[in-house]
């Protein structure tokens, strides 16, 4: 089961995240950093998602004219999150337990998916489309891994409270100057009840609400 809280703020710490090379009006490239919560939030699940449709990538289907397994968009994408890294500029500052959270949650999802479309056929049921990529149309979220205390640490502040806190760290290449490298975000959150032990925090925005989904010990990775 999962743990829902409601976000009441949010708070970026230290450096200003790294979010990535952007187009200058004279056509150039430059480094865009912020430290608005609400832009920072949603690069992170832009970036979850992002990797998350990386890794969906290598999954394949049968075609029948070829009599083959094909991958889903045509192309997979092999790289490892170090390359990613490297090679995505907007992946290259997001905290290392958020961007390998898909690592797990998309193999999850996929072989749930799978099993729950071969029992419709036993059932002679509409199994229903295949597992599909993650749109930005659908809910913003992500996914960070608590990993025995290295991110997505909790701390309460009194009865009704609580914060998250989940750090990253730019590349130094990206460093400006008089500002560290790491940073945090401190998530303030309103519970209804105690916070049970928990091995990662997934934070979800939409239009009206957000919130982060706390899961409990039974999902440790």
């Amino acid at each position: 089961m999962s743990q829902k809280v409601v976000i009441e703020r949010v708070q970026v710490r230290g450096a200003a995240p790294y979010l990535g090379m952007s187009a200058t009006p004279d056509g150039q490239q430059a480094p865009l950093y912020s430290t608005n919560p609400d832009i920072v939030m949603r690069w992170l699940c832009d970036g979850w998602r992002c990797r998350y449709n990386q890794l969906r990538s290598r999954r394949t289907k049968w075609d029948r004219e070829s009599q083959t397994a094909v991958p889903l968009n045509g192309r997979s994408d092999m790289r490892s999150d170090r390359q990613v890294r490297l090679e995505c500029s907007w992946l290259a500052a997001i905290p290392s337990m958020v961007l390998q959270s898909p690592n797990r949650i998309e193999n999850t999802d996929w072989w749930s998916a799978n099993k729950r479309r071969r029992t419709l056929k036993k059932k002679h049921r509409n199994p229903g489309m295949m597992p599909r990529f993650k749109s930005r149309h659908d809910d913003l979220y992500f996914v960070c891994w608590h990993n025995k205390g290295s991110n997505a640490n909790y701390r309460r502040l009194n009865r009704h409270h609580g914060e998250v806190v989940i750090t990253g760290q730019n590349p130094g290449e990206y460093r400006l100057d008089g500002q560290p490298c790491r940073y945090s975000i401190h998530i303030r959150v309103r519970v209804s009840q105690s916070i049970r032990d928990y091995t990662s925090s997934r934070g979800e925005l939409d239009t009206t609400h957000a919130r982060v989904r706390q899961r409990p010990a039974a999902d440790r990775p």
